[in-house]
């Protein structure tokens, strides 16, 4: 190869070489920016996460629900009309002792821009923030809650342990320690205090109206004690509580059902029963 040819031969290695630097420069300068907005979110989705969780503390300080309230197993003392003027939709609340569940539930009927009636609550706090911890509500489907057969509560499966999360615990072979530990939650509403006994859990598709079911009347607008007693059926069909529940339910009781979601992107749900027994 003669002296020309060499260099030329070099000129185009080099020239290679170059396009080659630039394209690895281009390379990191890409996954360095596709680090950076990761980063980014994640930072933007746990600080809304702290805000959802200072927004709620507070609420519960403000209202007689703070952690060092009702902790010599007192009951709570809500303030109803403070909680009121915090938002009008406020039907009940619900605590779980040592854990996280120290929530306000709300029972909107209609909300301006939302897609369905469901969906407001999802993404909006009791205080009215846009915040991915939304609020615990009732599915608007339900009449007269806390006082007709069923009642179902939707929560937030968080990723930092807040809101519905501690309701996954029931399940499992480890759930029977939790449930020895948390056989039953509180509910309050403005004129009854009662306890929730939970007495089932299981896994259930989201559009499954064996378990979302919302009307137990027959044809001519009466309750059905059958229908309700299929309803009961049901869940003991499908239950996976792996402890054992220390009530008796029938056709008569008042239950709730609580509902989160599973890790999974799926309709695919988690659900909590508890029949509720007034204390006096």
């Amino acid at each position: 190869m003669s002296r020309v040819e060499t260099q030329a031969a070099l000129k185009k290695e080099k020239k290679k070489s170059g396009i080659g630097a630039w394209i690895y420069r281009i390379i990191i300068l890409a996954l360095i920016c596709v680090m950076g907005y990761s980063g980014y979110n994640i930072f933007r989705i746990y600080s809304e996460y702290e805000e959802g969780t200072v927004i709620y503390e507070d609420l519960a300080d403000d209202v007689g629900a703070g952690k060092l309230t009702g902790t010599d197993n007192s009951r709570l003392h809500l303030d109803w009309a403070g909680l009121k003027e915090k938002n009008k939709d406020v039907c009940a609340w619900i605590r779980c002792k040592d854990t996280v569940i120290n929530y306000p539930i709300v029972n909107g009927e209609n909300w301006d821009n939302a897609p369905s009636y469901n969906d407001h609550y999802l993404v909006t706090t009791i205080t009215g923030e846009a915040n991915g911890k939304g609020t615990l509500f009732i599915d608007y489907n339900c009449n007269d809650p806390f006082r007709s057969f069923l009642t179902i509560i939707y929560g937030h499966r968080m990723k930092d342990g807040s809101m519905f999360k501690p309701l996954v615990e029931y399940f499992g072979e480890s759930g029977v320690a939790y449930f020895e530990k948390h056989p039953s939650m509180e509910l309050y509403t403005p004129n009854q205090s009662f306890d929730i006994e939970i007495f089932a859990c299981a896994r259930v598709y989201e559009s499954d109206t064996s378990i979302y079911k919302y009307n137990f009347a027959d044809a001519w607008g009466e309750i059905d004690i059958e229908q309700k007693q299929a309803y009961l059926d049901r869940i003991a069909e499908i239950n996976q509580l792996m402890a054992t529940p220390r009530v008796e339910v029938g056709p008569d009781d008042v239950i709730v059902m609580m509902s989160t979601c599973t890790a999974e992107l799926d309709e695919d749900r988690l659900v909590v029963w508890g029949k509720l027994v007034p204390v006096e």
